[in-house]
Formats: C-alpha cells, sequence, structure tokens
C-alpha cells in the first residue's frame, strides 16, 4: 500500500506528508513500513518528513494552533520517572536522567517534576507558561473507556485523557511529548473512523504537536531516541532558516539516526499534528 503512495510523492517532488489514516490503518507505523526503490528497501521516513492526523478536521484544528502566541521563548513542563508507582508498575531508571539532558536545552525556563514531586498537583500547576510538555513516565490505555486512558503520575494518580480535555488548560502549548508507553495506542476493536487518544485529545484541546508511542518502548532506547529529538529540534533546518528545526523533521533524524541500533524502538514514535 504505500509503496505506491511514495511514488506518486516522488513523482510530486514533495518534501512533507501528512497521513490521515483512518479505523485501523491509524494503529500501524506507517512510516516505518519498508518498500523497495532502485534495489534499496526503504521507508516514507528515508525520503520525506512525515506527520500524522486522526483527521482532517483535527490536522487543521492544530494548524491554528501554531498561530498561538506562545509568549516569551520556550519553556519546558517536564515529568519523569514519578515514584511511588502502583503494583505492577517498575520505576523507570533511566527517565529522570532523560529529563535532565532534555532541560538543560531549555535554559532557564524549565519546572521539572522527578520522583515524589511528579504529582498531578504540580504537574497542572506548572502547566501555564509552559510551551513544551515531555512526560517519561508510564503510560495505560484504557480500552473499555479511552478518556480513562492515563499518564501514571506520583502515588499512582493519572492524569486522564478526560482531564486533558475537560479539566487542565494547554492551549498554546507548541509540543507534548509522551515518552511513555502506549501513549498512542486505540481501541482496535471498537475503532471509529477518527480514533481517540491521546494525540487526538491533545490536539483537540490545543496543542499544535504531540509526539507518542503505539507499543511499549524500551526505557534505555528511549532515553537515546529523545536526546537526539531535542538536539534536532534546536537546530537550523536544512534551509536556513533561523528558526528551530520543525518537531516532525526533528523526530525523523533522530529515528533515521538511531534505527540500525534500535529497529523495533524507533519505528514506534509517531508526530501527530502541526509541523
Amino acid at each position: 500500500m504505500i509503496e505506491p503512495l511514495a511514488a506518486r510523492l516522488r513523482a510530486l517532488a514533495v518534501s512533507d506528508v501528512a497521513l490521515v489514516a483512518g479505523g485501523m490503518l491509524s494503529a500501524l507505523p506507517l512510516a516505518a513500513a519498508p518498500y523497495v526503490v532502485n534495489g534499496r528497501q526503504s521507508c516514507l521516513l528515508d525520503e520525506f518528513t512525515v506527520s500524522s492526523a486522526p483527521s482532517a478536521r483535527l490536522l487543521a484544528h492544530a494548524r491554528q494552533n501554531l498561530n498561538i502566541d506562545p509568549g516569551e521563548g520556550r519553556s519546558l513542563l517536564a515529568v519523569g520517572n514519578p515514584l511511588p508507582l502502583p503494583e505492577g508498575f517498575e520505576p523507570l531508571e533511566g527517565a529522570e536522567a532523560e529529563v535532565k539532558e532534555i532541560a538543560v536545552r531549555f535554559g532557564g525556563r524549565v519546572v521539572s517534576l522527578c520522583g515524589l514531586q511528579a504529582t498531578y498537583a504540580n504537574v497542572t500547576s506548572g502547566l501555564p507558561g509552559a510551551t513544551h510538555l515531555h512526560f517519561a513516565c508510564h503510560g495505560v490505555f484504557a480500552s473499555a473507556n479511552p478518556l480513562f486512558s492515563s499518564l501514571v503520575l506520583a502515588g499512582g494518580e493519572p492524569l486522564t485523557l478526560g482531564s486533558v480535555l475537560f479539566e487542565v488548560d494547554v492551549r498554546g502549548v507548541r509540543l507534548v511529548v509522551l515518552s511513555a508507553c502506549e501513549t498512542a495506542v486505540v481501541d482496535l476493536e471498537n475503532l471509529p473512523e477518527e480514533a481517540v487518544g491521546f494525540p487526538s485529545g491533545f490536539l483537540q484541546a490545543g496543542v499544535a504537536g504531540v509526539v507518542a508511542t503505539l507499543w511499549p518502548v524500551d526505557d534505555v532506547a528511549t532515553r537515546r531516541l529523545m536526546s537526539r529529538f531535542y538536539e534536532f529540534l534546536f537546530q537550523r533546518d536544512a534551509s536556513g532558516d533561523p528558526a528551530p528545526m520543525r518537531p516532525a523533521m526533528a523526530l525523523r533524524q533522530a529515528q533515521r539516526s538511531l534505527r540500525s541500533r534500535d529497529p523495533i524502538d524507533w519505528a514506534g514514535f509517531v508526530f501527530h499534528g502541526a509541523s
């Protein structure tokens, strides 16, 4: 399916593509699907900067969100390895180090919440003014009711998809990175055309772009990918534009740089929204 699509995009000489995949296709890492070009294996990420969206409506909404004035510069709210965790969850030893590595790229405009500090109250109070949100924690997909899908905070407190949609204010946030398991998972048995999950929830709530995962990801590999992602994110892109590199392009660069070492984990990260 992807090979003729890539051929058509190549013929049109485009550099960026937004995939709006309905139904069960939204649960697949389409940008990493292999095909052959001139006798060599390739994928969409080798040829194009790829973003995804649950629907054309939400893609248009995300593009509108890009026009919201973020205020003075960039600022980060980061959550890493919340503790204590409920029974059945293991600490993410690399998550706190991941947050520290990322925080240095934001200068002094950082709220870093790790371990016991990563409570629901601290997260919600730290949201105002943040342009970037980074969650390095466990995520849970609730197939029976997607609105109860959650990011697991300190003490097992959940930041649910319902909270994102109806309680907390994330309008004006440029980018949310969900460096957690199953944050882009959707219900494969009762899947509507427009999938309900954290990416669609954050886009609907006013965020311009979301990086999320399709399946459980390795803690160490995720830390490496995130470090590379933020390294690229604040570089100038190839066009020479003085603005930071677009998130979809930064994720693509990070994935391509690590794919030979972590062939499974790099493919599980997807950028959703307006790049």
